[in-house]
């Protein structure tokens, strides 16, 4: 089973990556992004999923590069490349431009259904569900 690290303000948009995922991943929840970033500074998880909206003050893209940077820095300890899964309502033409100026960065536009969700994890970890 991965390991997903979501940091979700929002605890109806958190218990529906916890449902979406049921059975592929263990789900743990952080609120902000400051707390993921202390996360992964003591774990490595399969990949991270994170709200640019409510878990982070200030800008989108310095919000994302600060979590990619975090990521890119605890998977060097064990040398794996964990894909980041950028989740919001931002404007879905902006979520992914700012996915897209990062490697291994996904987005995933709100609102999502749980298949969807479920399908584009398992694709960027490899993992058949």
């Amino acid at each position: 089973m991965l390991h997903a690290l979501l940091a979700e303000d929002d605890d109806g948009h958190a218990a529906l990556v916890v449902d979406g995922l049921a059975g592929l991943a263990w789900v743990q929840r952080v609120t902000t992004l400051a707390e993921a970033r202390e996360v992964l500074r003591v774990a490595v998880p399969d990949v991270v999923l994170c709200d640019l909206r409510g878990t982070a003050a200030g800008e989108p893209l310095i919000a994302a590069t600060d979590l990619r940077i975090a990521l890119d820095n605890a998977c060097a300890r064990v040398r794996v490349r964990v894909p980041l899964v950028l989740t919001s309502g931002l404007d879905p033409g902006l979520l992914e431009g700012i996915a897209g100026s990062l490697v291994d960065t996904h987005a995933l536009p709100k609102p999502f259904s749980p298949k969807t969700l479920r399908a584009l994890v398992a694709r960027v970890t490899g993992v058949t569900p």
